[in-house]
């Protein structure tokens, strides 16, 4: 079932794309998938999701299939991973802030994305950025809990 949920998770991510306030359900998507991945990875007691978080905190932050974003690249994938989630599930007025900018088809500046303080600095997260970090967590992490893996 938890494997269910999280490619659930990612399919909203992914199709918030289409919806009226896509960066707002992207963020609240993203932010779910986020905080579950890491916190039951972490905590885990079972062998299969300690192996994958070994390998997430042996993984450079700026190698494919992550590429994390901002000051995170600069760490290891599980220390960033860690440090996205306390500022993604911690957030008020000083360290989560909108990001608007300009978007074909409209005349106003649009919301389109985020910038969060995470430990090592701010973090923007565009939309499609979440679209495809949200994915790779997903991937990591769906292959890494299989039987076998």
């Amino acid at each position: 079932m938890e494997i269910d949920l999280i490619e659930r998770l990612n399919a909203i991510l992914q199709a918030s794309a289409s919806a009226k306030f896509n960066t707002t359900a992207a963020l609240a998507a993203f932010t779910t998938l986020v905080c579950w991945t890491v916190q039951r990875a972490r905590r885990a007691n079972e062998a299969r999701a300690q192996r994958m978080w070994q390998r997430w905190e042996q993984a450079d932050g700026e190698t494919d299939p992550w590429r994390l974003p901002g000051p995170l690249a600069k760490l290891k994938v599980g220390p960033a991973l860690i440090q996205l989630r306390n500022a993604l599930a911690h957030t008020d007025d000083a360290s989560a802030s909108p990001l608007n900018g300009a978007v074909e088809g409209y005349q106003k500046k649009q919301l389109i994305g985020f910038v969060v303080t995470a430990g090592s600095g701010e973090v923007v997260l565009h939309e499609d950025e979440m679209r495809r970090l949200g994915q790779v967590i997903t991937d990591q992490y769906v292959s890494g809990l299989k039987p076998g893996s």
